[in-house]
């Protein structure tokens, strides 16, 4: 699987894929995702320090967005983010792509953590992560509202050591 930075030529589907339930149900923002608005958030992060996004190619097909942000380089940690092509999803190419994004907080960025924060009802992304190493180190219990239903957060958190 190849990693690259995201790229303008990127965003059409990446609005695709969060438009997505399958994306949405368990991510945190507004729908619908439009184009405009997501190549001005482009153009505003694209040379921000503090976070790094990636797309990550199998074959040439795009199969996996993904990233670090809230990059803090005092306290040596970043936070992980990663959404997989909706047609693509229980492949693998999620695992994958979370162990390239480690390797490089930890290889090329020098960090010493790595964390991310799931709800507690995406059973798959829980176990995925616990799989690859992250260690659950604490429910923010009732954290979001959706649909009228209080849904707890998970903060999994990965040291670099700790890379399986």
């Amino acid at each position: 699987m190849k990693m690259i930075r995201l790229e303008t030529s990127h965003l059409h589907d990446r609005v695709s894929w969060m438009n997505n339930p399958s994306i949405y149900n368990y991510m945190h923002y507004d729908v619908p995702v439009k184009m405009d608005a997501t190549i001005n958030w482009f153009n505003l992060i694209k040379n921000d320090n503090n976070r790094c996004d990636f797309t990550f190619f199998h074959n040439e097909k795009n199969v996996v967005m993904g990233g670090l942000t809230n990059i803090n380089k005092n306290v040596s940690k970043a936070e992980l983010y990663v959404f997989v092509n909706p047609d693509m999803q229980s492949l693998g190419y999620g695992k994958k792509a979370v162990k390239l994004l480690c390797k490089y907080a930890f290889y090329q960025l020098s960090l010493n953590k790595v964390y991310l924060f799931t709800d507690s009802n995406n059973v798959l992304a829980n176990n995925l992560y616990l799989s690859i190493g992250f260690v659950l180190e604490g429910v923010m219990r009732q954290e979001v509202c959706r649909d009228g239903k209080y849904i707890d957060r998970n903060y999994y958190g990965m040291l670099s050591f700790e890379l399986l």
